[in-house]
């Protein structure tokens, strides 16, 4: 029993020294693994933007009245005549695109009836982005034009101002690449006319 004692030492029963420690001892941290090294991996670089989208937007031309002479002018309730000379400014307004354009006319009326129409000289021709070109009409009304509303006539004769509409109109056409995109101004132009001394009292365009 003695022998016992003294081989297991201070009576510690002999399974008290396991061969593995309870605790496991602290691991050295792991390199992560991907699908490339770490330290040779690059972002790859983002898309390149698209090209740019090149939009062009017709501009619709324009005929105004840059000048006005009364030829000839007879207002006698029924019948009214005249005879007008226009001057008409045409533009194109586009920043890039040039106008073909091949019609230029202006038509005359009082209080919504049609009196008369003329085409203007030239009539066609090509016009550069934001330039402009001068056209010539000549508008006749017959002496004979009876008007339906005579009062509205006798009124505004008595007034001493007679009022006449004038829409000038420019038809054409916009070159873009290999398409012909029609295109057409319409401006209207109230001018007011004396029937005594036959001169413009007043003329506003819009």
């Amino acid at each position: 029993m003695a022998s016992a004692a003294a081989a297991t030492g201070d009576g510690e029963k002999a399974h008290a020294h396991l061969g593995q420690p309870l605790l496991v001892p602290p691991q050295p941290p792991q390199q992560p693994y991907y699908a490339y090294p770490a330290a040779s991996y690059v972002q790859p670089a983002p898309p390149p933007p698209p090209a740019p989208t090149l939009v062009f937007v017709p501009s619709a031309p324009a005929a105004r009245v840059a000048d006005l002479r009364v030829d000839s002018f007879r207002a006698q309730p029924p019948v009214l005549g005249l005879g007008l000379a226009l001057r008409l400014r045409v533009s194109n307004p586009g920043f890039v695109l040039p106008l073909r354009y091949r019609a230029v006319s202006a038509a005359v009326s009082y209080r919504g009836h049609l009196l008369g129409a003329a085409k203007a000289w030239p009539g066609s021709g090509e016009l550069a982005a934001r330039n402009e070109v001068y056209a010539d009409a000549e508008v006749w009304v017959d002496a004979g034009k009876v008007l339906d509303d005579v009062i509205e006539l006798i009124g505004d004769v008595a007034a001493g101002s007679v009022p006449l509409e004038i829409v000038s109109e420019v038809v054409g056409s916009i070159k873009v690449f290999r398409f012909h995109i029609p295109v057409k101004g319409l401006i209207s132009c109230s001018v007011s006319i004396s029937p005594v001394t036959q001169g413009i009292i007043s003329q506003d365009c819009y």
